[in-house]
């Protein structure tokens, strides 16, 4: 039996021993498809969803704190606070420079980042 004759090219680069092997497919666009984004991260910034994750375990924050934890401004962080507490996902606490920041008792968002740190 004879095996028919294949024409494999010769490699452009010489990598030391080693082979390269390239997969064509849909790339990043992969892990988008089968990671489903929460819904409570629609409509946030990446800084307010590192501020919210970041409350599931701290349970409080001072705006100065949120302006080093993302490198900010008090104008562009007092906006984001601002934007949470409307959406229900923060509480204001204290007054003045003594105010803070807290997750509301009655946000569904506990259930909703318990869920998803379960996937």
């Amino acid at each position: 039996m004879r095996w028919p004759s294949c024409s494999i090219s010769t490699p452009s680069e010489e990598l030391g021993g080693e082979f390269r092997v390239t997969l064509v497919g849909p790339g990043e666009r992969f892990m988008l498809a089968e990671t489903p984004t929460p819904v409570w991260t629609q409509g946030l910034n990446e800084r307010q969803i590192q501020l919210v994750q970041f409350m599931q375990h701290h349970g409080r924050i001072t705006r100065r704190q949120y302006e080093e934890l993302t490198q900010i401004g008090g104008t562009v962080a007092k906006q984001d606070l601002q934007g949470l507490m409307a959406r229900g996902l923060l509480a204001r606490g204290g007054a003045g420079p003594s105010t803070y920041y807290v997750r509301p008792e009655s946000s569904r968002l506990s259930d909703d980042l318990a869920t998803d740190s379960d996937r």
